[in-house]
């Protein structure tokens, strides 16, 4: 890349080049709604559109622009062949039209999973490459997976119960449990987070209560800002 040298010495030189290299990196870099990294909160299953733009390319030479979604090339489909997914540019054979703004459209129908979308853009002779990055977080309704209870007789003749229920959400779930007559048991629950790697979004809700017989149905309720979840386990089968 051209530079000027100044008399002042070889490093102001160097500084000069280097300067004027960052500038044409700031120029190219491209950006999804207006900025270069971005976290953005979406819920499930609603659509968002996100849109790159790239400035000071060419217009003969116009970049190409490549949608990753976690980590997975995008390619312009109907939803019939990408369901969930849907791509659209201003593209002629996969290279944008060479136009003094270049810029994409991604429409996104968010999935639980999604934890990144990436706008690629590189220079079709030159090898340079820059990214925009938006990490994703898709917030979802509770799933209760699993509902299980354990009980034992206690020294003053009552039962001691111990409830179980599995929940995945995101965000966390809050939870109460009711018996049949819409009376809350308890009002609070341990939690235990298992092995966010592992399971994500998992989390195991336990209670410990004292009862004097296994009457009637125990309910669990799960709530979060997205919606609720119910699921109920009949005592009486405990002793069968």
């Amino acid at each position: 890349m051209e530079g000027v040298c100044l008399r002042q010495g070889f490093g102001l030189c160097a500084l000069l080049i280097h300067t004027v290299t960052r500038a044409g990196a700031i120029e190219h870099a491209p950006k999804i709604d207006g900025h270069q990294r971005a976290a953005l909160t979406l819920k499930e299953n609603v659509t968002h559109k996100f849109n790159c733009q790239s400035e000071g390319w060419n217009s003969h030479a116009p970049p190409l622009l490549t949608w990753y979604l976690n980590g997975e090339r995008q390619r312009p489909g109907s939803e019939k062949r990408a369901p969930g997914r849907l791509v659209t540019s201003h593209e002629e054979g996969g290279r944008l039209k060479p136009v003094s703004r270049q810029n994409s459209t991604f429409s996104l129908r968010a999935r639980r999973w999604d934890r990144e979308l990436v706008c690629a853009v590189s220079g079709p002779h030159t090898g340079e490459s820059y990214n925009a990055t938006v990490t994703l977080n898709v917030q979802f309704q509770p799933e209760i997976l699993r509902v299980n209870a354990h009980y034992s007789e206690t020294s003053d003749s009552g039962l001691s119960l111990v409830l179980f229920a599995l929940v995945r959400s995101n965000p966390p779930a809050h939870i109460t449990w009711v018996d049949q007559s819409g009376q809350q048991v308890a009002n609070t629950s341990d939690f235990l987070t298992l092995d966010s790697r592992n399971y994500p979004w998992l989390t195991n809700h336990t209670l410990r209560v004292t009862l004097n017989n296994l009457s009637g149905n125990v309910s669990v309720n799960a709530s979060n800002s997205v919606g609720v979840a119910q699921s109920s386990i009949t005592l009486a089968r405990l002793t069968g």
